[in-house]
């Protein structure tokens, strides 16, 4: 996401395949100084996710892995 506050916290948004929806993660992330951060989700299906800031006012790009 982009002009996120390194020290915000961010929600992982997850939509696991046959879901009609996407649900907020049970971890959330902090990213460092220069905006990385690091997130795992251990499934055996595909998922779509992305990321928001915790008050919902910054959006990531969705990504889809198969």
């Amino acid at each position: 996401a982009v002009n996120v506050d390194p020290s915000a916290t961010l929600v992982p948004w997850v939509r696991l395949k046959g879901q009609p929806s996407y649900t907020a993660g049970a971890a959330s992330v902090t990213p460092d100084a220069q905006g990385n951060f690091t997130w795992q989700r251990r499934t055996g299906k595909k998922i779509s996710a992305y990321f928001t800031t915790s008050g919902g006012l910054v959006t990531s790009n969705r990504i889809t892995i198969d």
